[in-house]
């Protein structure tokens, strides 16, 4: 069972440094991408022009609007917990 982990764990480690060095590659080129995760795949996808700038833009907003929503119910919470 060890020797399977640790044949799981090389092979995310072999993974990990191929998207590095693709995204390494696209960034030194320019190239804004968008990086998805789920359980068992990773895709990333290149973006170009005036598209990178309204998805990246459009990234960053719901990602403050999310941790306005944390924060809010993490201030409720504690006030619950008082």
């Amino acid at each position: 069972m060890l020797k399977a982990q640790q044949k799981r764990l090389r092979r995310a480690c072999r993974q990990l440094r191929g998207q590095q060095l693709q995204l390494l590659t696209m960034e030194l080129a320019g190239v804004v991408a968008v990086t998805i995760h789920t359980v068992g795949e990773t895709l990333t996808v290149p973006l170009h022009g005036d598209a990178a700038a309204q998805v990246a833009n459009t990234l960053l907003e719901v990602l403050r609007e999310r941790r306005q929503l944390l924060r809010r119910e993490a201030t409720v919470l504690q006030a619950e917990l008082m």
